[in-house]
């Protein structure tokens, strides 16, 4: 016999009500099905708690951090903002410089060029003294 027979099964003059005691006595499927009910009593109010809890705590949590999230954040950027802006106005600065600096090295260019453009007829005329000609490195 298996085991669901065993459990569902009836034997004459064994019950648990005539007297024989609960250790002899067989149980029938309705002491079963009671006893299912009572074991799956605390895991069923479990599970109803916990969908409860996420129905209604959990969208509210997860409002609270996205907004603490964001209220970090706009934290973070007033605190870098006037370093920004200072890197920025150095920047520009620099950019300022590089380009005063970019144009007096192309005017010095200018006027190396111009001076070496001016040699060659000092220079020709050492040559037509006799001398040797100057090299500039």
């Amino acid at each position: 016999m298996d085991v669901a027979g065993h459990v569902f099964a009836r034997r004459e003059g064994a019950g648990a009500r005539t007297g024989g005691g609960r250790a002899r006595g067989e149980r029938g499927w309705d002491w079963h099905a009671w006893q299912m009910l009572v074991a799956c009593v605390p895991a069923a109010m479990s599970y109803g708690c916990v969908m409860y809890i996420d129905k209604n705590y959990v969208p509210v949590y997860v409002n609270e951090m996205e907004a603490r999230e964001r209220a970090k954040e706009a934290k973070i950027l007033e605190t870098t903002a006037p370093a920004d802006a200072r890197r920025d106005e150095e920047a520009t600065s620099l950019r300022a410089r590089l380009a005063e600096l970019e144009a007096s090295v192309r005017e010095v260019g200018a006027r190396m060029a111009s001076l070496e453009k001016s040699k060659p007829s000092e220079a020709a005329k050492t040559a037509s003294e006799g001398e040797k000609p100057r090299t500039t490195a």
